[in-house]
């Protein structure tokens, strides 16, 4: 079965050769659970090596917060050097990583550039991962982190009135979209002003009837994209196993929540050789319908979290591509 996206599943050149002349990155299924064996995976995992690595420009402080639970969450901040008393917007990251494996490292760079290029003070957080901690313990850190940020943003020399957004990259965008819908419902002052959504997963895998029934023939990206490197059904399936979700709560897939309206505006990047494409392309129409403000960045024929590819072109784009993102979400583009 095909749909409307199934053609941004043709490969790039660069993806073409490499399927034809290399083994495969292990999937995360066959790799398993182990310490050891994530390790190994987040060795492969370095989208620094596409960019020159910010140094100067911002402090970086590591220390931790209260969670929900006592647990005390790990977090790094980016605050951008400057005048005396200057403050900044702040973007809020959670990492890539299937709930699995990651950590402040992950998207280290990515922050450093966030700070460096944005002006923004940068939070990133070390959410807890499964199978030590399972749903819903990671999206409940955000959330955790999220509120800390709003009493706190003295810490982070930040003013959330010039932007206050939250972000990540895979299981680090579903987060972000949940507690964005959180924060909205709790009245959170001052709001979020942006979603910054690489790559996300927004729809329970098994349930595909919560998307809308108009939308639904354009779900096609899991069948497309069965066997992609990275993320493929196996390694979903896997994920699921491991991090053991309620694929009916809306703490798990956004378009849950009963309303979608309210919602600050939203940037999206898709990989068009990625299972979870059609999660993204859909629920940006599902945000479109309430009301909300989106844009969005392709990559036809490339595979999720591409950037780990250093030998490809289009793995040099996607830094620059969500510092784009962040412009827009800042009224700065």
């Amino acid at each position: 079965m095909s749909g409307p996206n199934s053609y941004l599943s043709e490969p790039t050149a660069e993806y073409a050769e490499y399927l034809r002349v290399t083994n495969p990155i292990p999937d995360l299924a066959d790799i398993g659970g182990s310490e050891q064996a994530r390790q190994a995976l987040q060795n492969l995992f370095n989208p620094s090596r596409n960019v020159t690595i910010p140094t100067t420009g911002f402090i970086i402080t590591d220390f931790t917060i209260p969670a929900r639970d006592g647990y005390s969450l790990p977090i790094r901040s980016y605050i951008p050097e400057g005048p005396e008393n200057t403050t900044w917007p702040v973007i809020i990251w959670s990492h890539y990583g299937g709930w699995v494996f990651g950590g402040l490292e992950s998207d280290d760079t990515l922050c450093r550039v966030f700070a460096k290029e944005l002006k923004v003070a940068v939070v990133n957080i070390d959410y807890r991962l499964a199978p030590k901690w399972v749903f819903p313990t990671a999206v409940n850190d955000v959330h955790d982190t999220v509120r800390w940020v709003s009493a706190n943003p003295d810490k982070l020399n930040a003013d959330l009135t010039k932007g206050f957004i939250i972000g990540g990259t895979s299981a680090g965008a579903n987060m972000s979209s949940i507690v964005a819908h959180l924060a909205r419902d709790e009245n959170l002052t001052p709001p979020l002003t942006g979603q910054l959504l690489s790559q996300g997963n927004f729809f329970s895998r098994g349930h595909l009837d919560f998307i809308p029934e108009e939308l639904r023939a354009e779900y096609t990206s899991d069948i497309d994209n069965k066997d992609a490197v990275i993320i493929s059904a196996k390694s979903m399936e896997y994920i699921f196993n491991t991090v053991k979700p309620d694929p009916t709560s809306p703490l798990f897939s956004p378009v849950l929540f009963k309303s979608h309206k309210g919602l600050p505006k939203a940037f999206f990047e898709v990989a068009g050789g990625d299972p979870l494409r059609d999660d993204g392309l859909i629920y940006a129409k599902i945000l479109q319908a309430s009301g909300v403000e989106t844009r969005m960045k392709i990559f036809p024929g490339l595979p999720h979290t591409f950037y780990e590819f250093s030998q490809w072109k289009a793995a040099g784009e996607w830094i620059p591509s969500l510092v784009e993102g962040g412009k827009y979400l800042l009224g700065r583009a």
